[in-house]
């Protein structure tokens, strides 16, 4: 397993690579960073982890037919992380993991401020 940090326009992208012999690396970096310096939504938090999941964990998490995927536990604790399903993605193409950085992204964005209104619904009930 691999970690790398990256300062895109002072924001740190964080790219684990569980898939050590994986040779399209340099493709899904390139793709990761892409995503995170234009799509106008990425550029609002302020870091953002994608990890390129083992075979082994995808079987485990049931996620084999997925492209990607974001874990409902981490999204209620505030720790936003795109899982890739690296062979997956890589058989559609690069759009297709693009396309899915954004969908995923969407379920985060979703999750954050639905958490937001939430916790501003409850405090204004109390005043």
């Amino acid at each position: 397993m691999t970690q790398e940090l990256i300062d895109v326009d002072g924001r740190t992208v964080v790219i684990v690579n569980k898939v050590p012999e994986l040779k399209e690396y340099k493709l899904f970096k390139k793709v990761i960073l892409n995503f995170c310096s234009k799509y106008s939504l990425a550029k609002l938090f302020p870091e953002i982890m994608v990890v390129l999941e083992s075979k082994e964990e995808i079987e485990k998490v049931g996620m084999l037919e997925h492209e990607g995927w974001v874990e409902s536990k981490e999204l209620i604790v505030g720790v936003f992380i795109i899982y890739l399903n690296p062979i997956l993605s890589l058989s559609k193409g690069e759009l297709s993991i693009y396309e899915t950085l954004i969908h995923e992204l969407t379920h985060i964005w979703h999750e954050r401020e639905t958490k937001l209104l939430s916790v501003l619904y409850k405090t204004r009930k109390k005043l």
